[in-house]
Order: structure tokens, then C-alpha cells, then sequence
């Protein structure tokens, strides 16, 4: 696991960035621990679907933003190798609330669970995602 300064850093200059696409998308990440991840989506306009709950692609840009940051905590640089989301309910609310957990850290492959909630704590979506550790 890499040092919480390390962390830190990699969060202020990489992640909670305007310049990067997740915080683009109105994504924050708060917390990256050896247990777990946690980060918002921060609902706009452009979070949306034509039928005015949140986009299945801004749900799932969250779980791959906050799990790829468990994995990068544990390893450095990883890149999403498989993933599927299991939806539950609509996205509703300001926020979309991520924690990741990790199922597997392998030193090649890394397997996260993540869980989506809503303003009222209720379960949105689920993910299992797997990622390759990238040596480079």
C-alpha cells in the first residue's frame, strides 16, 4: 500500500482535478484505504438520461474511477480489464455515493467490488471490475 502523502497527492494533482474526466464528470474521490475507496458523483445536468435519472455511463464511470483508485493505492498504475454493473433502482437525488472493496489484489490481477448508493442510503447499483497491473 502506498504512504496516505502518496495518496494524497496522487488525489490533489491527478484525480480531484478539473483537467481529468472524472472530475469532468462531476466525480470526487474522498478516500483511498487499504479497505476500501470512496468517492461522489455529484449530480448535474449532463449526469442525466432522457428520462431524467442518472446516465447507467456516469454510474459506472464512478465505480471504475473509485476502484481503479483502491487498485492504484495498492499497486500504482492499473488499467480496467473487465467489468459489469448489475443496475438496482434508478439514480436519484444531488449524489452518488461509491465504495469500493477489494475482493482480490493479485500482484497481475486485481478483482473490486463496489457499491452505489443514493441520498438515502439505498443500494443504486453493484460492480465487480477487474484490473491489470500496469509495470510501466
Amino acid at each position: 500500500m502506498l504512504t496516505q502523502q502518496e495518496i494524497q497527492s496522487f488525489l490533489d494533482d491527478r484525480i480531484n482535478v478539473p483537467s481529468h474526466f472524472a472530475y469532468a464528470s462531476g466525480i470526487t474521490i474522498n478516500r483511498i484505504a487499504e479497505d476500501s475507496a470512496e468517492g461522489v458523483l455529484h449530480i448535474k445536468e449532463n449526469s442525466l438520461n432522457p428520462l431524467g435519472i442518472v446516465h447507467g455511463g456516469a454510474l459506472m464511470t464512478l465505480a471504475d474511477t473509485v476502484s481503479g483508485c483502491l487498485v492504484w493505492g495498492y499497486h500504482g498504475n492499473c488499467v480496467t480489464t473487465n467489468s459489469s454493473i448489475e443496475f438496482l433502482r434508478a439514480g436519484t437525488g444531488d449524489k452518488i455515493r461509491c465504495i469500493a472493496t477489494p475482493v482480490k489484489m493479485g500482484r497481475t490481477l486485481c478483482v473490486v467490488r463496489s457499491d452505489l448508493y443514493n441520498n438515502f442510503d439505498k443500494l443504486v447499483a453493484t460492480t465487480t471490475m477487474t484490473f491489470f497491473i500496469s509495470k510501466d
